[in-house]
């Protein structure tokens, strides 16, 4: 037990949101709750930006979208013409790395749902596969092979031109620029992937990289001359305090600017978002719904009147048991529903099982008069049987 808390505060792993803000001074930009690989939503096996995790993503497409108007996240003053401007004078579009400390922390499905949110809004949006050595972008963009940015450093006649590779995708203003297959010679890589954003940057495009892990190599400080705004990955439970300090001051110390962090995987901000998705959508974690079916909210009125389903994981209110009369065909004798009512008066409980029991639970007179065959010859008065 004592090496077990020796170790953990040697080596402190990020779980909540509080330890994230008390480790790193960088605003948290959003925090994506964790959602289960058999509930993430897919379609043609690419990942679609819906379900409780699109929210938050598109929480981070705002915070991209304000740096780039504003020059610094959270800040009040006036606009970076630096960031917005070429230097031809030409309107240029913005340039944001995501990057994270260790593998296996949710950069690359972070890259791709914040270059769908991006998208969504008109934007035109590049998402460019920087990782090199263990690229996966292709499998979670659900793409077919193609030319790739390592074709651009292949021999001269055979080298495929710009426009083959930035390949368009299903998804509208969504483009894509795979890195090919996973080498460690990477310096042509990098050379070509620079010229490659520059060139999209300077049409007006909104440029979305995802790069390798800081502690794994050094790709992504080799692309930050092209960068305009860096956005850090923290996975919670995994990411620790010391490899994420450690990561932030290598890219503060050439200069990159470090927009903030992704906070992604709590279970918490994952229960929380799943309730009010459930809440405020009919689709709930189910997937999206049917789009040729019309979707209404409830208490919504539509041609044929109110609806009358009840909302999607929530199940209906039972309605009220009414009290059983004589003539009601559930009870095949009569006399029960006047027990059962007699029962109540004196204060005495009277259930299904009593009366099908043959009445064992109530007082003699009652079972001779009311449990026998066809209506009661009598009415029950108050001195049949002692009371209940």
């Amino acid at each position: 037990m004592i090496l077990a808390l020796v170790l953990e505060r040697l080596n402190r792993r990020i779980d909540t949101r509080p330890e994230l803000a008390e480790a790193c001074p960088l605003p948290i930009i959003a925090e994506v709750g964790f959602v289960a690989a058999n509930r993430r939503p897919t379609a043609d096996g690419s990942l679609i930006l819906t379900g409780v995790w699109a929210e938050a993503y598109r929480r981070v497409r705002s915070a991209m979208q304000f740096v780039y108007e504003r020059g610094t996240f959270g800040a009040t003053g006036e606009t970076t013409e630096a960031t917005k401007v070429g230097v031809d004078g030409a309107e240029r579009g913005g340039v944001f790395m995501i990057t994270s400390t260790a593998p296996g922390e949710g950069k690359t499905t972070s890259a791709a749902l914040t270059a769908q949110a991006m998208a969504e809004v008109g934007v035109r949006t590049l998402l460019v596969g920087a990782d090199f050595r263990r690229p996966t972008l292709a499998g979670v963009m659900g793409v077919e092979p193609g030319a790739t940015i390592a074709d651009l450093t292949g021999p001269a006649e055979g080298r495929p031109k710009v426009d083959q590779v930035v390949r368009p995708t299903k998804f509208p203003n969504l483009y894509l620029a795979l890195s090919g297959q996973p080498t460690r010679d990477v310096s042509e890589l990098i050379a070509a992937t620079r010229q490659l954003v520059s060139q999209a940057a300077a049409q007006n495009a909104t440029v979305i990289i995802d790069t390798s892990p800081l502690n794994a190599s050094s790709d992504a400080l080799d692309l930050l001359p092209v960068v305009d705004h860096v956005i850090m990955v923290v996975r919670s439970g995994r990411s620790t305090e010391n490899d994420l300090v450690e990561s932030v001051d290598a890219l503060e110390r050439v200069g990159a600017n470090v927009m903030g962090t992704l906070l992604v995987g709590t279970p918490n901000a994952g229960r929380r978002q799943a309730y009010y998705y459930d809440y405020y959508s009919v689709e709930g974690l189910d997937g999206p719904g049917d789009p040729s079916k019309p979707v209404e909210a409830e208490g919504s009125f539509s041609a044929t009147g109110p609806s009358k389903q009840p909302e999607r994981g929530r199940t209906a209110a039972p309605k009220p048991t009414r009290w059983a009369g004589p003539l009601d065909r559930r009870w095949r004798r009569p006399g029960r529903a006047r027990a059962r009512l007699e029962a109540l008066r004196r204060g005495r409980r009277c259930g299904v099982a009593d009366l099908r029991a043959g009445g064992a639970g109530l007082p003699p007179g009652w079972r001779r008069r009311h449990l026998a065959d066809g209506p009661a010859t009598r009415s029950v008065s108050r001195s049949d049987g002692p009371a209940g």
